[in-house]
């Protein structure tokens, strides 16, 4: 039942992240280079998502988990990076990386956050979302919004994700 409660769901997911890229969409058209950032038991997700956009945006695309991100690959923000953050139901971690938005807006505007509309974060540039966050399958909904994320930014950079970008 809880399985079926999350899985019911991801429609809704995918069509409320499909319009916020819309929202967004010229902005991240100019993309070059992106990091994804997240934390706890997410780190999956910011794994698959980085590699989901670096596939089909065939652009440098890294993943950081946060502390390892605040331990120095923060120095390397200029004002064409790109930062997507994940964040759920960690309450110290999303202070830390709404704080760290705050730090690096000094450096670069094109900072994004998807997250849970019940954490409080509603901004232009956050994706909020009435997830389910359920303890076992949270993982299934925070991938979504990558994964919409990846297939526009190709599609609106005029690659065909479907075709690689190596025909042999």
């Amino acid at each position: 039942e809880r399985m079926k409660c999350t899985v019911n769901g991801l429609n809704s997911i995918a069509a409320q992240s499909d319009q916020w890229y819309t929202k967004h969409s010229e902005e991240f058209r100019q993309c070059d280079r992106m990091l994804v950032v997240g934390y706890g038991a997410n780190k999956g997700n910011i794994q698959e998502g980085a590699l989901k956009i670096l596939e089909c945006g065939r652009f440098q695309t890294s993943f950081y988990e946060l502390e390892e991100f605040m331990h120095g690959i923060y120095h390397s923000i200029k004002e064409d990076c790109y930062l997507l953050y994940i964040s759920h139901r960690e309450k110290a971690s999303l202070n830390r990386s709404v704080r760290l938005m705050n730090y690096l807006s000094e450096f670069t505007e094109h900072q994004f956050i998807v997250c849970n509309r019940s954490e409080g974060i509603h901004n232009e540039r956050s994706l909020d979302i009435d997830f389910v966050d359920d303890p076992d399958f949270y993982f299934i909904e925070y991938i979504i919004p990558m994964q919409i994320v990846a297939y526009r930014i190709a599609v609106d950079k005029g690659i065909n994700p479907n075709r690689p970008s190596d025909p042999l």
